[in-house]
Order: C-alpha cells, then sequence, then structure tokens
C-alpha cells in the first residue's frame, strides 16, 4: 500500500501494488531473449560481410579459366543467404522487443495508480489479502474530490412535476437547523430510479421511486462529510401544487406527512423538503486479481 485514508493524490500516482513476482520473472526471460536475439544479429551481419567479400573476390575476374561458373554462382547465392538470414535476425529482435515492451506493461499494470487527483476516501484492501479483479460490491480504494461537494438529492416521484430545474435549494445539517448553505443546481438525471437511500424513520416508505436531482455544495460553507446525511429545502413554483398536495418531497429517508409540518426558509417561497447526502466524486480502484 502506497497510500492511506485521507492522504491528497495526484493523476498517475501509485495506490497499491499487486504481487508482482510472476511478472518480473516474465520481464527477465522475455529481457534475456531480446538479448539472444540482437546477439543473433550481429551474428548474421558478420556472415554477410564474409559472404560479400568471398563474392567480390570472383566477382570481377574476367578470366574463366581461373574460376569456375560454378563456384561464382554458389558465392553469389551465399551472399543472398546471407542479407536473408539477417534480416530474419532483425525480425526476430522486433518479436523480441514486442515480447519484452508487453512483460513490462504487464508489470506496470500491477500498480494501481490514481486517475484523478483526489482523495483517498477508503481503503479496503491491505497487504497479504487477495485483491478480487472485476466489478465489486466493495470498492478496493475509494477516491473522491472533495474540493467540491455534489449533493444528489432523491424527490419523490409523486412531487417530481414540482420541481422545475435551476431553482434555489438550501442545506440544513441534522441536528442545528441554524447551520443551513444554499446550493448551486447542477443538472438532473432525467431517468427515475428505485429509491435506494434510507433514512430509517418508522413511516419511511421504501417502494417508491425518486428522481435524482445534482445541487453543488461548497464544503467551506458547512462542516460536512462525504456520506453525511442532511435536510434540503427545495424552492417551488409559488401555486403550482393544487389544493389536494401539500409541499413535501423527500430523498432518501423523510416521509410526506413528516416533511409537510415544516414551513419555508426565510427568504424562500413554497418548496420541497429533502434530505441528501454531499457526496464525492467517486473513482473505485480495483487491481488485477493477484
Amino acid at each position: 500500500m502506497y497510500v492511506a485514508v485521507g492522504d491528497r493524490v495526484r493523476a498517475g500516482d501509485p495506490l497499491f501494488l499487486v504481487d508482482d513476482r510472476e511478472a518480473r520473472a516474465e520481464l527477465a526471460v522475455k529481457t534475456a531473449d531480446l538479448a539472444v536475439a540482437m546477439a543473433a544479429v550481429e551474428e548474421a551481419r558478420a556472415s554477410l560481410r564474409d559472404a560479400a567479400t568471398q563474392y567480390a573476390l570472383v566477382r570481377g575476374v574476367a578470366d574463366h579459366r581461373a574460376v569456375s561458373r560454378d563456384d561464382v554462382e554458389q558465392r553469389k547465392n551465399a551472399e543472398l543467404l546471407a542479407k536473408a538470414k539477417l534480416e530474419s535476425a532483425q525480425a526476430a529482435v522486433e518479436s523480441a522487443r514486442a515480447g519484452r515492451d508487453a512483460a513490462a506493461t504487464g508489470l506496470d499494470r500491477l500498480t494501481v495508480r490514481a486517475p484523478v487527483e483526489a482523495t483517498v476516501l477508503q481503503v479496503n484492501i491491505h497487504p497479504g489479502e487477495y485483491a478480487a479483479a472485476g466489478e465489486l460490491t466493495t470498492p478496493l480504494l475509494r477516491l473522491g474530490d472533495v474540493s467540491r461537494l455534489h449533493v444528489r438529492t432523491d424527490i419523490d416521484e409523486n412531487d417530481a412535476w414540482r420541481f422545475t430545474p435551476g431553482t434555489r435549494a438550501v442545506a440544513y445539517i441534522r441536528g442545528n437547523r441554524d447551520m443551513r448553505a444554499t446550493m448551486r443546481f447542477v443538472r438532473v438525471e432525467p431517468y427515475v430510479v428505485s429509491k435506494t437511500q434510507l433514512a430509517g424513520t418508522s413511516t419511511e416508505r421504501v417502494d417508491t421511486r425518486v428522481l435524482q436531482v445534482l445541487f453543488d455544495l461548497d464544503p467551506a460553507a458547512l462542516p460536512v462529510y462525504v456520506g453525511q446525511q442532511m435536510d434540503v429545502f427545495v424552492e417551488t413554483v409559488p401555486d403550482s401544487a393544487p389544493a389536494s398536495s401539500g409541499p413535501a418531497a423527500m430523498v432518501p429517508g423523510r416521509d410526506v406527512s413528516e416533511a409537510d409540518d415544516r414551513s419555508s426558509p426565510a427568504g424562500l417561497g413554497a418548496g420541497l423538503f429533502a434530505h441528501y447526502r454531499p457526496r464525492a466524486t467517486d473513482v473505485q480502484a480495483q487491481g488485477a486479481g493477484k
């Protein structure tokens, strides 16, 4: 392990290393193969020089009585053969070099590196443990950029029609309603999904679907942490709701009746109360299985 929880890393920094003994041995074998191939090239060059010299001795002889035509043809063919062997040896060098580079790449991939500049949020792997490959329920290591927090707010599908993109939202710290901060609208994820974040209240509905809305929260505005649950008030257009509908919505864990009892914050009109959890931009680091 090269990092611990809370460390700040830059793109390309090593995070952890998977057992690389086999890969290092493979790289050593491929490096030796490359050295053998390069030596074979030098040997082929020497053979070509010798064949070219032998052919040059008889190539310019005008008196055919001094050397037979068969001898001339043999020396000519020997030079051509030496050229072909040199080209074959050079191709073998390229093949050996490619094998060495592939082994080096395989070795480098066993060092898991940070894809972006981020902060280490979780470390779920320790020296000596098996590092499973593929998509995992619990990532081996979690990174996130906490310089800005993205707030994923889940609005109950029954109240989704009341939400207007770009409206104002205010976040409150649970346990201290005096600590609040205004958030900036980022985007709406238009695909309505099943509710997964739960607050644990006795009146909470768990069989509903929610519209996910992202807001931007400045970490300096409130002393919050990634994953902390808070209350959110989202302003709606005045008089947009029918008389039978109360000004309430949910983000994991608030029942409509529970939200209805709250009044709008000062300076805001009618709106939706909800829960949210501040989130950093997550990056799950997973290595090859070793």
